[in-house]
């Protein structure tokens, strides 16, 4: 029943193509300065972001995110059977706790996932129209600093 659910959700949310990163799209240097990485790494990192070519494919199962750069390939893996699942963050070399659902009829699609007292990591992923795709990332600490930033990052079909 499980699969069954994810598979309508699946027809209903289409994330498959690829996508150029619309300009109107949020900066991620927030996030990355959360995530405790440096001034200088923060600017390039921000600026390679509002450039790279966004690939997503998905089953079932997973979806893969391969994020392409001039400098940088980054392929993220997300188990769309994931609940309450512990998995490594290889960006972050630390066990994290995962679970995906469907929201909005699986208009949504809501990837949870929690590192236990550093941070909590929600992005929503749903399709605007046939050419665009919207995500929304809400970071925050659980170092009990309350810090936290909201991102929303626009893809649109990219024309090669």
């Amino acid at each position: 029943f499980f699969l069954l659910s994810i598979m309508s959700n699946l027809d209903v949310l289409n994330l498959n193509g690829v996508y150029a990163v619309n300009p109107k799209s949020e900066s991620l240097e927030e996030v990355m300065k959360l995530q405790g990485m440096g001034w200088a790494t923060r600017k390039l990192g921000a600026k390679v972001a509002n450039t790279m070519i966004l690939t997503i494919e998905h089953t079932p199962e997973k979806m893969v995110q391969t994020y392409s750069a001039a400098v940088k390939t980054k392929v993220v893996q997300v188990d769309l059977t994931a609940n309450e699942k512990e998995v490594v963050d290889p960006d972050l070399n630390a066990k994290v706790i995962m679970t995906v659902t469907f929201e909005d009829d699986g208009k949504k699609m809501v990837i949870k996932t929690v590192c236990p007292k550093k941070f909590e990591r929600v992005v929503t992923w749903e399709r605007v129209d046939d050419n665009n795709v919207h995500s929304v990332i809400n970071y925050a600490l659980l170092d009990g600093s309350k810090q936290q930033v909201k991102v929303n990052r626009y893809y649109t079909k990219h024309q090669a």
